[in-house]
């Protein structure tokens, strides 16, 4: 909670004064506060922080090549873990029929990101804890498209979900990684999926009445184009 506080993202055209507050953070627990329980603790806020600045920043930014690319650079400062990036035509080409439809008609296609970490002593093959997220850049509806009372404004913070399974799954690993009593200590496999597109109005755009086939081999119906969260999940 502290630290949504002092939120990392700003694009004020004057630089923001220097905040001369200092904050005290008061633990009160039975066991003692070492450098590892600190490590534990700056290691989630430093996540929240992450998933707050892409949540803050606007979506002709932060559009899905970006975002992309953001998880990408959040990757790299990862040992252990593999990621995975199916982009664009490819997410057709494979099957992904539910992102693919949603995100098609946008000038920056969608992507699925796929990070895993498989802690010491897991196995490929074994069950594993999964965290998807929602990662839509922006929803305008598509053709069903939101009105003045649907509340288009603000609809960057649509892709909050996914933000907020990248920064679990780098501090869930940073902290595994700890060697002391405070690492989250994962004893199955740890993936997290970004589903990342924009919902746009455009000539290539889902339209109600349309079918999708989904990975699965399942047809859907299209509807409502504005319900595109349970086709790219």
């Amino acid at each position: 909670a502290v630290g949504r506080q002092f939120p990392l993202h700003t694009l004020k055209s004057k630089p923001l004064p220097e905040n001369p507050n200092v904050v005290h953070i008061i633990v009160n627990c039975k066991e003692t506060v070492d450098q590892s329980f600190v490590y534990c603790v700056t290691t989630t806020i430093e996540n929240i922080r992450l998933a707050q600045r892409l949540v803050d920043t606007p979506p002709n930014i932060l559009h899905t090549d970006a975002y992309v690319e953001e998880s990408i650079r959040a990757f790299s400062q990862l040992k252990g873990c593999t990621i995975q990036v199916i982009k664009g035509t490819e997410l057709e080409a494979r099957g992904f029929g539910g992102i693919w439809g949603v995100g098609k008609a946008s000038e920056h296609l969608p992507a699925l990101v796929v990070l895993s970490y498989f802690p010491a002593a897991t196995r490929v093959e074994e069950k594993s804890v999964c965290l998807v997220g929602k990662g839509i850049t922006y929803d305008t509806g598509g053709l069903s498209i939101k009105t003045p009372g649907t509340n288009m404004a603000g609809m960057k913070i649509d892709m909050g979900g996914s933000a907020a399974v990248l920064g679990a799954f780098i501090a869930s690993v940073l902290n595994d990684q700890q060697q002391d009593p405070y690492g989250s200590r994962l004893l199955k496999p740890l993936h997290a999926l970004l589903c990342i597109a924009e919902n746009s109005v455009g000539p290539l755009s889902t339209r109600p009445d349309d079918v999708h086939t989904f990975l699965s081999g399942k047809t859907v119906e299209i509807n409502n184009t504005d319900a595109e969260g349970r086709l790219v999940l």
